[in-house]
């Protein structure tokens, strides 16, 4: 093997590397949870902003948006900072991790078979 081979073998590898062990998510990525140093962060200037999809299902995404802060005026596609969501037009607190929740909003998401807030994994 020529040494451009392994030199070009190295870069790929190590390109491949940093790829997967990158921990940050990217634009537009879902189940973020406000963390810029956690698996489930999001990556640089992104915010993780509470959406509702087509299916009219809320999540937190990855967007370029800064996201609304509690008690802020917000609108009803949302857009509030992790753990808040949007009700009479302004970001109020959901429900933490571990309580009961019957469709409320969660810091995380609401188990349906237990009704609590879960982190996402």
């Amino acid at each position: 093997m020529s040494s451009i081979n392994i030199f070009l073998l190295f870069i790929f590898s190590t390109t491949l590397l940093f790829k997967f062990s990158n921990s940050c998510k990217g634009y537009w990525a879902t189940d973020c949870d406000g963390s810029h140093d956690g698996s489930n962060g999001c990556c640089g200037k992104l915010s993780c902003s509470r959406t509702i999809d087509d299916s009219l299902t809320a999540r937190y995404q990855c967007l370029k948006r800064e996201c609304i802060q509690k008690g802020k005026k917000c609108l009803n596609d949302d857009r509030c900072c992790y753990g808040f969501y949007c009700k009479d037009n302004k970001c109020l607190e959901c429900k933490a991790i571990g309580e009961y929740c019957a469709g409320d909003c969660c810091t995380g998401y609401c188990a349906k078979d237990t009704h609590t807030c879960k982190n996402y994994v």
